[in-house]
């Protein structure tokens, strides 16, 4: 079935394929998860990630919602769609991850939102483990994150810097967030946004934050696995940390007053020097002693260019900074060293390794 419809102001074309519910005829009784999947072009960049999610122990519970600029040119393999619960295809022209997933969340119809992305690949129990925690009220709900390509330094800083906190053995004491692009809400929390969804989207963190504010709370699945493949080119990390700090910053700073902005920008350094004080005992844990010192300078260098980006942020708005981002999220193999690319060539492989550790 397709239509077209309006959706805050921009016009959408979706193609839906539903599966009643044999015994009552309902749409969405037995839909508990809509996955978002968003592509910048061809069916073909999210085609791993829908392997991995073709492996999930309640795939026939999950819808998969597939966001993309063009029907015509996505190639979609409808083939790989059977044995879920349903999929709809979203036309969505000239978009953002941040709107790409939005336009998502309204026309899903699970009452558990979850996000994934071209590279990272949750492990088969990922959805059932999601599913069972959200029958508690939490806001939302996030996986544990493994590293998908361990064997580089430059993949380790970065994974360590972005998902440190969310990666087994956990920390002690919680961080009170989950992780960025790769884990579930309540839907219903997040369509209270309304025109204003998109604009949280942009950074998920700022996000959270807002909800706590509000008196939500949200939880980390042990259960929940994701393999995450970073970046393990240095050069390209350190512009694209300075993009992710400029898009936080602007968020953050949103509404503030030049008195919050400069004081801020005072205690940028302080940030800097946080960042390392929380980031080394953590890497230790995780890598060991002498892998984390060889890790000091990467770190050193892509915490001061986040930095950098939220300087400019905090006195130049976002910019492009959205749209470089939503660059910056897809065809991982660009950012990835030649041993790297040479591992995630073979998605099928890549994710055999996975469920064999």
């Amino acid at each position: 079935m397709s239509f077209d419809y309006c959706l805050s102001g921009a016009r959408i074309k979706m193609d839906v394929e539903r599966r009643p519910n044999q015994r009552t005829g309902d749409q969405t009784q037995g839909c508990e998860m809509s996955v978002i999947l968003v592509t910048p072009d061809r069916y073909d960049t999210i085609r791993g990630t829908v392997q991995a999610l073709r492996r999930q122990s309640v795939r026939q519970k999950m819808e998969l919602v597939v966001v993309g600029p063009s029907k015509s040119n996505l190639g979609l393999i409808k083939s790989d769609f059977d044995g879920f619960y349903g999929y709809k295809v979203l036309e969505l022209g000239d978009m953002t991850l941040a709107s790409a997933q939005a336009a998502g969340i309204r026309a899903a119809r699970a009452p558990i939102i979850a996000f994934t992305e071209d590279h990272c690949f949750p492990a088969e129990q990922w959805a059932e483990a999601l599913i069972k925690r959200h029958e508690e009220p939490w806001a939302g709900v996030g996986p544990t994150m493994k590293n998908a390509n361990p064997e580089s330094t430059v993949s380790w800083a970065n994974f360590i810097m972005k998902y440190g906190r969310w990666i087994q053995p956990l920390p002690k004491s919680p961080s009170g967030i989950i992780p960025g692009h790769n884990s579930s809400y309540k839907r219903d929390l997040l369509l209270q946004y309304g025109s204003e969804l998109d604009g949280w989207l942009e950074n998920e963190t700022t996000m959270q934050w807002d909800l706590i504010a509000r008196g939500h709370r949200f939880y980390v699945e042990p259960k929940a696995i994701a393999h995450h493949l970073n970046y393990s080119r240095f050069w390209i990390s350190v512009w694209n940390r300075v993009n992710s700090g400029r898009v936080f910053a602007a968020r953050r700073s949103h509404g503030w007053s030049r008195f919050l902005r400069a004081a801020y920008l005072l205690g940028l350094p302080l940030i800097l020097v946080k960042g390392f004080v929380e980031i080394m005992p953590r890497a230790r844990d995780l890598v060991g002693l002498s892998r984390s010192i060889r890790l000091l300078p990467c770190f050193f260098m892509l915490l001061l260019s986040h930095c950098l980006g939220e300087m400019i942020g905090c006195l130049a708005g976002a910019g492009p900074g959205p749209r470089k981002a939503t660059a910056n999220e897809f065809h991982r193999e660009r950012f990835l060293n030649e041993r790297d690319q040479r591992l995630a060539r073979n998605v099928d492989q890549l994710i055999d390794g996975f469920q064999s550790h």
